[in-house]
């Protein structure tokens, strides 16, 4: 049996006076279905003098918590293979656009790399390599575009095994696993990494840990019907089937944010965080459970057109931020 974690990257955000959340304004029968039969907790996951972003959230999701901000070039460099040579600088850099968003980094890049080694992540992102501090603050101050540098940090240490997979994009998340010890998995559409997910719970994989982004890149683009159309499908495409396989092979599943994302502003937010766990067994042991409440078999249907058309508006507990302001914080 298997211990799955989904982590909605930034699902999370602030509630501001009566205007719902995303989490509130998306679609997601499976999500209220797993609120209704299993425990809504409230999460710390940004601990006290960190900052808010994925490689604080997932690192203290799996089990470390960082003791200073976390180095996002050595996470990025793990990620895809990237070998640093001893002595040598490395950072992530984020190019940006003049009101804020994210940028092209492609021209910035080839100004770059005429005087560092420079790889591109994908979209705003680079990881260049200096031989030293100096040249990589000279090279960093010819360029004109606004640019953001991720300081030095720690490293995250191996504590993991290949009892844990890790299923995520190539990214920093996927680093995280690769150097905490984890095994690493590659998927990031919806589709693609749902099945790698029910592959391991088949085989019975200990602990499955499944990551997508999808909620964070609207937040960052300021785009709120982007990240509640995301975990629409998210609950659809991913959750489902995780739910059915778990349902079919046993284990339990682990919802949570990693941090909030705000998509009015795009920035993150340190706020405990909305998350949920069901045990098909303890539920079927549970006495109390309401007379005409969803059951676990009700879960593999709830995503179908036809039972999404008439699951109606959603009632009673639900894994949203007003729904757990009122519950306990507890740290992962």
């Amino acid at each position: 049996m298997s211990d799955v974690l989904v982590i909605l990257d930034g699902a999370s955000e602030p509630v501001v006076d009566d205007e719902p959340t995303s989490l509130e304004r998306a679609d997601t029968p499976v999500l209220d279905a797993l609120a209704q039969i299993g425990t809504v907790r409230r999460l710390r996951t940004t601990p006290e003098g960190l900052p808010a972003g994925s490689e604080t959230g997932v690192a203290v999701l799996l089990g470390w918590t960082p003791s200073a901000p976390v180095d996002r070039a050595a996470l990025e460099a793990a990620a895809r293979g990237i070998v640093v040579p001893g002595g040598r600088i490395t950072r992530r850099v984020d190019v940006l656009r003049d009101d804020g968003l994210r940028g092209d980094a492609g021209p910035v890049a080839a100004a770059l790399g005429l005087m560092l080694e420079v790889h591109e992540l994908g979209g705003h992102r680079l990881l260049v390599i200096a031989s030293s501090e100096a040249t990589l603050r000279a090279a960093l101050r010819a360029i004109p575009a606004p640019l953001h540098v991720w300081p030095a940090g720690v490293v995250p240490p191996a504590r993991l095994d290949d009892c844990t997979v890790v299923i995520a994009g190539s990214g920093a998340v996927a680093g995280l696993g690769h150097l905490l010890g984890a095994r690493v998995i590659t998927a990031s559409v919806l589709g693609e990494v749902a099945a790698a997910a029910a592959g391991e719970i088949e085989r019975g994989t200990p602990r499955v840990v499944v990551h997508v982004d999808g909620a964070d890149e609207a937040a960052h683009a300021r785009d709120p019907e982007a990240k509640a159309a995301f975990l629409t499908r998210a609950d659809e495409e991913l959750l489902a089937p995780i739910a059915a396989a778990i349902h079919a092979h046993g284990g339990t599943l682990e919802v949570a944010a990693d941090h909030g994302s705000d998509p009015r502003t795009g920035a993150h937010d340190d706020a405990p965080v909305p998350a949920l766990r069901w045990d098909p067994q303890a539920t079927e042991d549970d006495e109390e459970v309401d007379e005409g409440a969803l059951t676990d078999e009700d879960l593999p249907v709830l995503a179908t057109p036809k039972r999404r058309a008439t699951a109606g508006a959603p009632t009673g507990r639900r894994m949203t931020e007003r729904w757990v302001a009122t519950l306990p914080i507890e740290t992962p």
